[in-house]
């Protein structure tokens, strides 16, 4: 954990709270590594739809040509015949 920490109170409806507590008990953890861990969790997909969301944008904006889409089928046809003879 960082050198510092900043304390959060926060408001859980009694069912989240209930379920929080028995995944808390059954690691052996605390509250704050749970909600830690959490945050963690939906950052990282966070950041993960973002770089989804500009992978399609690029795709939208920038669409396979038919040249390289043919290329495509054709490396694909060729990788397929390669692994059934193998």
């Amino acid at each position: 954990m960082a050198k510092s920490a900043v304390k959060l109170a926060i408001s859980l409806p009694p069912e989240d709270f209930r379920e929080m507590e028995s995944h808390r008990r059954k690691l052996k953890t605390t509250r704050s590594a749970v909600v830690r861990q959490a945050l963690r969790t939906y950052f990282q997909a966070r950041r993960h739809q973002a770089m989804v969301a500009q992978y399609v944008a690029g795709y939208r904006k920038f669409p396979e040509t038919p040249e390289e889409l043919a290329g495509f089928a054709e490396a694909q046809l060729e990788v397929t015949a390669t692994e059934e003879r193998n």
